[in-house]
């Protein structure tokens, strides 16, 4: 029986390592780099769904102040309303409601009560400081005296 010579076997297992290292190392960098991007989707989307929960609220408070107004809240049926309501992190939310709206004589009341519906668009744009914005629109419907 012929036995290998050990000078043919010296380094294949260094080669073999080697191939294993680099093949190791490509994984991992592979790994991270597809962890750091799942990362970033997920802040994003964080960030998209804070901007649409405070537009929301902020359309919400709007609309109970129409409903249920105090003092200093804005008239919004006879003016263009616009502000922003700023956060304690830095985040905004500007609102603006158009003039343009539609007014109908309110179907629930007697007929010549003087009551109307006015139905206008609110409009909620909320930015974060950390970056993105996102824009709801809610109508909103109320009963007045007069359309004018």
């Amino acid at each position: 029986m012929n036995k290998p010579s050990i000078k043919r076997q010296q380094g294949v297992v260094l080669i073999t390592s080697l191939i294993l290292l680099v093949v190791l190392t490509l994984l991992a960098t592979s790994l991270l780099k597809t962890s750091v991007i799942e990362l970033r989707i997920g802040g994003a989307h964080q960030i998209a769904a804070q901007n649409l929960a405070n537009a929301e609220a902020e359309i919400i408070n709007y609309v109970n102040a129409t409903n249920y107004p105090v003092a200093g809240s804005p008239n919004w049926v006879s003016a263009n309303a616009s502000f922003t309501v700023s956060y304690d992190n830095g985040d905004t939310v500007d609102i603006t409601l158009p003039s343009q709206g539609s007014c109908i004589e309110d179907p629930e009341s007697q007929m010549g009560s003087g009551l109307y519906m006015m139905f206008k668009d609110v409009r909620a744009q909320a930015q974060s400081v950390l970056g993105g914005e996102t824009v709801v629109h809610q109508g909103v419907r109320a009963r007045v005296a007069s359309c004018a």
